[in-house]
């Protein structure tokens, strides 16, 4: 035959035989069983001639022999047997290997027997490896006792036999170790406190190694049920205990009595000591070994921040020291303390110690403080933590908070998209949509918009929020009239990159009033967020749209009016100037009207000029009015503009030009009709209480930041 044709019937008749000897399973009364069939009697002749054949691989041969175990009848028992008495050192490895593979299979006493008798042919370190075999037997007790007392084997051996007698719960298996101890045998030491280890592990009696003791015991208990000592053992463990939990409540109700009267006179103590003094000696107690005097120092710390004061750098580094503490809730205190002060130790201590921490409540109290303070070295732990069902949705809600610090890693993506899927495919949270959606590729961008169909508002909040994070604004716009998806879509409307159309797009909106500050603040950050060149055509657009809502108008503009020099025209900063002085003379801040114009320093125009003298006369400043004009008419025509606005009050520009004008105007009929109808329109007025108006400042920066009052939205990140 050629070589080529040698190799493949060696490749088939060993595939065949890989393919027979694999496990046939018959379950029988909770089992397996045999799988004896007609012909199992020429199975077991052709299987002894692959077990015994030569040049066989090893994995073939324990195939063979396990095929045989499986059938089970007695011909292939006798192909094993034969195999351990009489076979040759292979074929002896195969069935032992073959009976250590079917570990949880009983073993027949005819094989138990032959590997008993073979135990003393196998090297010592093979050895180890058959008494788990004579543990399944049908007889295991006797034939581990045979080893355990047969001082032919080592120690080691023997021992391992012993050991595994303890687990045979039964007389015979208590007499077998008490036979160990027969002073006759002269056993070893190790033997000895073997034997009386698996006697206490049995009876649950302990004497230690006291062979005599345990012999006495036996000869008292032989021929009763283990049973009945059992019980009077189990009695007298229960009375032990009890009576040591008494001597614990005694000792605990001592300890607490003692740690109350510490904690009280270090209370009394820090009465006397100054604010320095007493940070000192807290730095001492948070080391405290007592773990009440510890959560004494923490309220300390605690009432110490609430009354304004600020801890030394040593006792915020000894709050750090903390959140190593033994105890949970005092890790907890410590962790809450240095997030309230806002901590540098706490930054500089939370990576190790939150990578650490393994009591649940104190990693929720982290995951609490990580979505207020994002923290990119606690994101390793966050993915963990995402597998955690009962802390996984906090830890979503942290790498959420921490996508949108933009403080992930380059491959976060990859560590998280897959298991926030598979926690959707178990239960629907807002957190792990949120998630999900920042996480997804283009196709589960598309199962996010159904979600925006959900009947759950929480749901479709959360889903909205994903997309917008995406840049998918125009599903969520579609949705304006669901009040859970409307602050989503007002966002994606202002997020950058801004244009007029978007603004145009939310200016046109009309919010029920429970989303009115949502939708302000948004169009207020679109509208500052518009290019330059844009904002005029803006402000044209915003004018038109809303022209009840001059605050917005005013912070857009200011951008214009206060821009650096070289980036906008003259031109474009007065007729900016002309816009902004106008609407906040119009909301009644004639003083900021008057500010704004000082401090661009416009060249001086008719327009210019008409619009201070309207600023400087609002404002009360008449003399410099006069001095920019000394008309009548300019001054009526002030005040009759003025009387309808309601968040002017005129009364003093009336007083000033019944002063100044009086006789010029009962001069003139005119002038007089007008400026009694103007009066008689005034009194007429519902008095508001009309106050200073509150209008966009110059921030320190040379910016603009609006001041908060009912008229001014707040502005939405």
């Amino acid at each position: 035959m050629s070589t080529r044709s040698t190799r493949f019937a060696r490749f088939g008749f060993a595939l065949a035989v890989a393919l027979f000897a694999a496990p046939v399973w018959s379950q029988s009364n909770g089992g397996p069983v045999s799988a004896t069939t007609a012909n199992g009697s020429d199975d077991a002749a052709w299987l002894r001639s692959v077990l015994e054949a030569k040049g066989i691989d090893e994995p073939t041969r324990v195939g063979a022999a396990r095929r045989l175990l499986t059938i089970g009848d007695p011909p292939a028992l006798q192909v094993l047997e034969e195999g351990l008495r009489q076979g040759e050192a292979p074929v002896m490895e195969a069935v032992l290997n073959a009976l250590i593979a079917e570990g949880d299979r009983s073993v027949p006493n005819l094989l138990a027997s032959a590997v008993a008798d073979a135990m003393p042919k196998l090297p010592p370190d093979r050895r180890p490896q058959v008494v788990p075999i004579l543990a399944r037997s049908e007889e295991p007790v006797g034939r581990l006792a045979a080893v355990a007392l047969d001082r032919s084997f080592g120690p080691e051996l023997r021992i391992l036999a012993i050991n595994a007698l303890d687990g045979f719960r039964t007389t015979e298996s208590v007499a077998a170790l008490v036979d160990v101890l027969d002073p006759a045998h002269n056993e070893l030491p190790e033997v000895v406190t073997a034997a009386c280890q698996g006697l206490t592990q049995l009876t649950n009696f302990d004497y230690g190694n006291d062979v005599e003791a345990w012999r006495q015991w036996w000869q008292q208990v032989q021929g009763k049920p283990l049973e009945e000592f059992l019980q009077v053992k189990v009695r007298s463990l229960e009375a032990q205990v009890a009576d040591r939990q008494r001597q614990i409540d005694d000792l605990q109700r001592e300890l607490d009595r003692r740690t109350t009267r510490l904690t009280q006179a270090y209370q009394e103590l820090f009465v006397s000591l100054s604010p320095e003094q007493r940070q000192d000696r807290m730095v001492a107690l948070l080391a405290d070994d007592t773990a009440p005097i510890r959560v004494f120092a923490l309220d300390a710390v605690d009432r110490m921040i609430r009354n304004g004061e600020v801890p030394a750098p040593a006792l915020q580094q000894a709050l750090a020291e903390r959140l190593a503490d033994r105890e949970p809730t005092i890790r907890a205190l410590a962790l809450r303390l240095l997030d309230d002060l806002g901590s540098s130790s706490l930054k500089q201590a939370f990576a190790a110690s939150f990578q650490t921490e393994q009591d649940p409540k104190v990693i929720e109290a982290y995951l609490d403080v990580l979505v207020r303070h994002p923290a990119a070295a606690a994101f390793p732990r966050l993915v963990q933590l995402l597998d955690d069902p009962k802390l996984d949705e906090a830890a979503a809600r942290a790498v959420f908070r921490l996508y949108d610090e933009k403080r992930l890693p380059d491959d976060w993506r990859e560590q998280v998209q897959e298991k926030a899927e598979r926690a959707l495919d178990v239960r629907w949270t807002p957190a792990f949509v949120r998630l999900y959606g920042i996480s997804c590729d283009a196709s589960g961008l598309v199962r996010l918009q159904d979600v925006l169909q959900n009947d759950d508002p929480l749901m479709r909040r959360a889903a909205a929020e994903a997309l917008r994070r995406r840049g998918q604004w125009e599903p969520l716009v579609a949705k304006l009239d669901d009040e859970a998806v409307f602050p989503a879509a007002v966002r994606a409307l202002a997020d950058p990159p801004v244009d007029l159309a978007r603004i145009r797009q939310l200016a046109a909106i009309r919010p029920p009033e429970s989303l009115q500050s949502e939708w302000e603040g948004n169009l207020q950050r679109a509208a500052n967020a518009i290019p330059l060149d844009e904002v005029l055509a803006a402000d044209d657009a915003l004018a038109s749209l809303l022209p009840t809502s001059p605050k917005v108008r005013i912070e857009a503009l200011l951008r214009l009016v206060d821009a650096e020099p070289g980036t906008i025209s003259n031109a474009v900063r007065r007729d900016a100037v002309l816009r902004v002085c106008g609407l906040l003379l119009e909301l009644g801040d004639a003083k900021q009207a008057m500010a704004t114009l000082d401090r661009t320093q416009l060249p001086v125009d008719a327009d210019i000029d008409a619009l201070r003298f309207r600023a400087l006369a609002l404002g009360g400043d008449f003399d410099r009015a006069a001095r920019l004009s000394s008309k009548p008419e300019d001054w009526l025509s002030l005040f009759r503009w003025a009387v309808p606005r309601e968040r002017i009050d005129p009364v003093m520009l009336r007083d000033e030009i019944r002063d100044r004008f009086g006789e010029a105007i009962d001069q003139d009929e005119a002038l007089s009709q007008a400026f009694h109808e103007a009066s008689a329109a005034l009194d007429a007025r519902p008095r508001s209480g009309v106050g200073p108006v509150n209008t966009p400042t110059p921030g320190a920066n040379g910016g603009h930041e609006p001041r908060r009052n009912d008229l001014t939205p707040a502005v939405h990140g």
